[in-house]
């Protein structure tokens, strides 16, 4: 969002931007912010006292949304397997298409960042391997603006320079697990005997198992969804934490992330249910009915705060908030 924000008003390139205006909130943070210790969920005015030359910006939701359409169909140019996993993020298969492009893969990963970022103005980081699992750690490893190569004849090198904890899939007490089995690398996870992953983790410890060795068993899913029963997103924080604004922040975002996605296909909801789950993974959650269907963020963050606080206990630690919109209508 701080980067679109950026490509929009360029007299903020270069510049601690912030989002979140609106709510007190810092929403999404530039890169110049996050190296001033301006972190996401932060109170606005606490985003001030460690970064005093802030820029603070109003969320732009609209605009998102366009630039994330665009960067979707930017990368539909190169290959028609896209799947759009989250409003900034894709998975893409370009197997067999170096006869095509008459490049390598490296070379045609190239030129889908070029394309993204010469156009769009924004930066993209994109990892390059044989599965989605890998091809997502490598994403995360030279941000902004990387582009990671990871081969076969290289994987074990780059494995063992990453924790286990930077798998996707992975949260926080799968990572305590696996610690006391002595896997601190990922390379120690995959030089473990499949058995083990299985006994720990089951199917999702065998499918992940198979991914970060290198062989592939989530196949990009290029069917873009175009009816929805509901809508819900959820997700974990580490640490937990026992703070009230923090924890509202956290599903305030799961609230953004769920709208966006509704807005995506023109529907509006009419019933929602906000969870909290605390850190023994117990889920308090509650259900709200509205008077009328809307998709409009700013209809939704009153009831949802109001019931949040009915939820949230002082003194309780919670690991993860979640969002579901039900009721969808046209």
């Amino acid at each position: 969002f701080a980067s679109v924000e950026q490509a929009t008003q360029l007299h903020l390139k270069g510049k601690p931007v912030i989002t979140g205006a609106e709510r007190g909130v810092v929403i999404a943070a530039s890169y110049e912010a996050k190296a001033c210790g301006v972190e996401r969920g932060m109170q606005v005015h606490e985003a001030k006292k460690v970064c005093p030359e802030l820029i603070v910006v109003p969320s732009n939701y609209e605009t998102y949304t366009l630039f994330s359409k665009r960067m979707f169909d930017i990368i539909r140019r190169f290959t028609p397997q896209v799947e759009e996993y989250s409003i900034d993020e894709a998975f893409a298969d370009i197997s067999g298409l170096r006869r095509l492009y008459r490049c390598s893969y490296a070379e045609i990963a190239q030129k889908i960042k070029t394309a993204i970022e010469s156009e769009l103005g924004i930066t993209v980081s994109i990892g390059l391997s044989s599965t989605k699992s890998l091809a997502k750690l490598g994403s995360k490893f030279d941000k902004p603006s990387g582009l990671i190569t990871i081969p076969g004849r290289d994987l074990e090198d780059f494995l063992a320079k990453n924790t286990i904890d930077k798998v996707w899939g992975f949260g926080r007490n799968s990572v305590a697990l696996l610690h006391k089995q002595g896997i601190y690398t990922i390379l120690d996870f995959i030089k473990r005997p499949h058995r083990l992953a299985v006994k720990l983790f089951g199917k999702i410890g065998s499918e992940l198992w198979h991914e970060l060795s290198g062989t592939s068993v989530y196949p990009v899913d290029s069917v873009e969804k175009t009816t929805y029963a509901s809508i819900s997103k959820f997700k974990t924080f580490s640490p937990s934490s026992q703070d009230a604004e923090y924890v509202f922040a956290r599903l305030l975002r799961n609230l953004e992330k769920a709208i966006h996605r509704m807005r995506r296909f023109k529907l509006a909801t009419k019933r929602i249910i906000v969870t909290l789950r605390t850190h023994a993974f117990r889920d308090h959650s509650l259900e709200i009915t509205l008077s009328r269907a809307t998709n409009a963020i700013l209809d939704l963050v009153k009831p949802v705060k109001e019931h949040f606080d009915k939820l949230f206990e002082p003194g309780m630690r919670y690991r993860s908030t979640g969002i579901v919109l039900c009721d969808l209508k046209d």
